[in-house]
């Protein structure tokens, strides 16, 4: 799962082409909540949105629901905690960054990997003792290019 800003960087690095490969090839899958989604769709450079939306992604309902911030259809019911972290152990104690906790319990949940640059993030994220890995965008590009030149 791919933190908002990393697509920004999956593009200005030109990497569509080889994450599209691998993503093709089934050799990786990046999966993406709403939240992810509808940021990327707000992003006000058309030409930046479109490269973009060109990037192969695969939706699926995050874990757990936040009133107000959650879409009907595209979220689960609960405190995410069925992903074995829940909301609160990521947002602040004043409910700010619960997008970022949404995403976090939907990778604790449905990901291997939660790709950030977000040292905040990353730091509570890690201190969930989630299975899901944070890698940083660096990690990423290296991935994918060993796994797109091997093919």
């Amino acid at each position: 799962m791919l933190d908002t800003q990393i697509y920004d960087l999956i593009v200005s690095n030109s990497l569509i082409k080889p994450i599209n490969k691998i993503i093709t090839e089934k050799k990786i899958e990046v999966l993406c909540t709403h939240i992810q989604n509808d940021e990327l769709q707000d992003i006000p450079n058309e030409k930046k949105r479109a490269l973009v939306s060109q990037i192969i992604r695969k939706q699926v309902p995050t874990s757990g629901g936040v009133y107000g911030v959650s879409k009907y259809g595209c979220a689960t019911y609960g405190d995410g905690s069925g992903s074995g972290i829940s909301i609160d152990q990521i947002r602040s104690s004043a409910k700010k960054h619960t997008k970022d906790a949404l995403i976090a319990t939907t990778a604790a949940k449905y990901a291997d990997v939660l790709v950030t640059e977000d040292n905040r993030f990353t730091n509570r994220f890690r201190k969930t003792c989630s299975s899901c890995e944070v890698w940083s965008f660096d990690q990423l590009e290296t991935y994918i290019l060993k796994i797109s030149a091997s093919t």
